[in-house]
């Protein structure tokens, strides 16, 4: 099921799913702030999720097939695309959230780390599911 699909396709769906629970999400935790805060607030995330979660897949599928060549062992390979795309991610959404001036930075965006790193894994998971396919 994996390989049904484009990586283009995959992150577009992705995407979209990401603006609007992430958009969500920023809302919900800056209520308290008013409304005016919270709506920039998930404006701010909601975009900077749909546009992280779109370049995703394709920072994903680049690091992985560059590790690939690199590295042999399946487990430095999957964990050093996990770590590269998390952390490039990760680092950008925090930057994008205090140059905003969202008011709770670390309680909008700690969804987002979990969340993105559970979304690495499985997709890193996936691209080594069908690297062996491919290449049994």
């Amino acid at each position: 099921m994996f390989s049904r699909f484009s990586p283009l396709q995959r992150s577009l769906v992705a995407s979209a799913c990401g603006f609007a629970f992430y958009g969500a999400w920023a809302a919900l935790v800056n209520l308290e702030h008013g409304a005016r805060a919270a709506a920039k607030a998930a404006c701010v995330q909601g975009l900077y999720s749909f546009t992280v979660t779109l370049g995703m897949t394709l920072v994903l599928e680049t690091v992985f097939k560059v590790m690939s060549r690199y590295f042999k062992a399946r487990w430095l390979i999957d964990w050093t695309t996990i770590a590269t795309a998390c952390g490039a991610v990760f680092s950008g959404s925090w930057y994008v959230n205090v140059l905003a001036g969202t008011p709770e930075v670390f309680r909008t965006v700690v969804l987002g780390y979990v969340i993105g790193g559970v979304y690495c894994i499985l997709y890193v998971r996936g691209l080594a599911q069908a690297h062996r396919n491919l290449h049994d």
